[in-house]
């Protein structure tokens, strides 16, 4: 297996972290609706990515690392991390406006620092397993990485990653983690400009279209 079984919870995580955002800027009765869902669905996919994650960290300890033509899929476990800890900012934020003292006496600032510890908790698992895919594709990079369409798996992860980073430093104050989420966007927007120019190339070439990551051999490896 690889980090791509993960593609098909990202999603929850996402939904979830959006609905944090939507709950701020609607009304009341309906924010508190959304805001529940995506406090469920934000469950399910957190939970879920940890039990993943669990198999393909036992996967790399058995077992050697991915295939070259999918190690890039080495950073996807960043995308339910680096999106749980952002969206877990953006839930807190909306439960301390919608929760209040109303049912629970400091619900609402609980939640909202229950939430931020949880996503630095998040946050921190992210590190190490950014480590783990740089080491990864570094020590991949003497046999030369194929590119193909599994390469945008690169934006995804680091984008919401260094979301995660700058709403920290922003709860913070922190320049650290503002300073270091300028860096990983100045990192993210060189790797995504790479990226496009050579899927154009690989588009103009017909290369592209294939996609080792989704291949039956890979998904099995």
């Amino acid at each position: 297996m690889n980090g791509t079984w993960l593609l098909p919870i990202v999603p929850a995580v996402v939904t979830g972290a959006s609905g944090g955002l939507l709950a701020n800027h609607i009304d009341e009765h309906r924010g508190f609706i959304v805001l529940i869902i995506s406090y469920i669905t934000m469950g399910i996919g957190i939970c879920l990515a940890f039990s993943i994650i669990t198999i393909y960290f036992y996967r790399l300890a058995v077992h050697n690392l991915p295939p070259k033509e999918v190690i890039i899929s080495s950073f996807l476990p960043l995308g339910p991390l680096g999106q749980g800890a952002y969206g877990m900012i953006q839930l807190g934020s909306a439960a301390q406006k919608l929760f209040g003292d109303k049912y629970i006496t400091g619900l609402g600032n609980t939640a909202y620092g229950a939430g931020f510890i949880a996503a630095l908790i998040l946050w921190g698992f992210g590190i190490w397993y950014l480590c783990v895919a740089v080491f990864s594709v570094g020590n991949t990079v003497k046999q030369k990485i194929p590119f193909n369409m599994g390469w945008w798996g690169l934006t995804f992860p680091l984008g919401v990653f260094t979301a995660a980073t700058v709403s920290i430093g922003d709860v913070l104050d922190s320049m650290f983690f503002l300073v270091l989420g300028a860096v990983l966007t100045c990192i993210l927007v060189v790797i995504w400009l790479a990226v496009t120019a050579k899927t154009l190339i690989g588009a103009l070439s017909g290369e592209m279209f294939y996609a080792p990551c989704l291949t039956p051999v890979a998904l099995n490896t």
